[in-house]
């Protein structure tokens, strides 16, 4: 593997934001789940500045960088979105960072709030959105029971795949966090590690998935297709 991912990061924060409040390296890169191929996740914050907040991608002594720079307004607004849809991506960033500019009150309460955060769970859903959980599932699981062509099929059960795990968590008592990319499935096995071994038995094997998905619409009143209206945006 690549040398100190902590001092690689400190360098960077150095050399390309001088003037940030402080800095936090986060992500795999420092847990027992780091890879050759970990990435470098930066959390740069200031108080204030011109065009943020931003992410960017770039490369820095062997590592992939993701680095992601925001300000207060931007924090707050992406915190929100975490909490809206469930996917508490940038609370797990900041509940496990590790700070590279020296000790500040602010990061400090933030890593400590994102940690409540995350031990409380999420909010239920929203009836539209048990709704739209319910009509799209019935509506993947129509389309892959009358799919013919193998490329239709292989498609729409991928999308019911990742619908299912989704729908699991946000509808189990109580409600589970959900995730996406290879968070999708560790948010499920955080769960229900049996019905995380199911899911994984079912990514091949339609039947079984059309059945997972059966049990939670069932689990969730039933199928929502005659009738679902959604307003649209004004």
């Amino acid at each position: 593997m690549h040398d100190d991912p902590v001092a690689a990061a400190r360098r960077l924060v150095e050399d390309r934001f001088p003037a940030a409040r402080w800095a936090m390296l986060t992500g795999s890169v420092l847990t027992a789940a780091r890879t050759p191929g970990s990435d470098l996740d930066i959390l740069v914050f200031h108080d204030e500045g011109d065009g943020l907040p931003f992410r960017e991608w770039r490369r820095w002594e062997g590592f992939n960088v993701d680095l992601f720079a925001y300000d207060q307004a931007g924090l707050d607004r992406y915190l929100a979105n975490d909490l809206r849809d469930g996917r508490p991506a940038l609370h797990r960033m900041l509940s496990g960072g590790q700070l590279l500019t020296g000790d500040d009150e602010q990061a400090a309460r933030l890593r400590s709030h994102c940690a409540d955060v995350l031990a409380a769970g999420p909010r239920p859903l929203t009836v539209d959105q048990l709704n739209m959980t319910r009509y799209g599932l019935a509506d993947l699981s129509d389309d892959l029971v009358h799919a013919t062509d193998p490329v239709e099929v292989a498609a729409t059960a991928a999308v019911l795949w990742q619908a299912v795990a989704d729908a699991a968590c946000a509808t189990a008592s109580p409600p589970h966090w959900r995730g996406t990319g290879k968070w999708r499935a560790r948010e499920l096995l955080a769960w229900n590690p049996a019905y995380a071994g199911r899911w994984l038995d079912a990514r091949h094997d339609p039947r079984t998935l059309l059945a997972m998905a059966a049990e939670l619409i069932t689990s969730t009143g039933g199928p929502l297709v005659e009738g679902f209206r959604v307003a649209g945006e004004r």
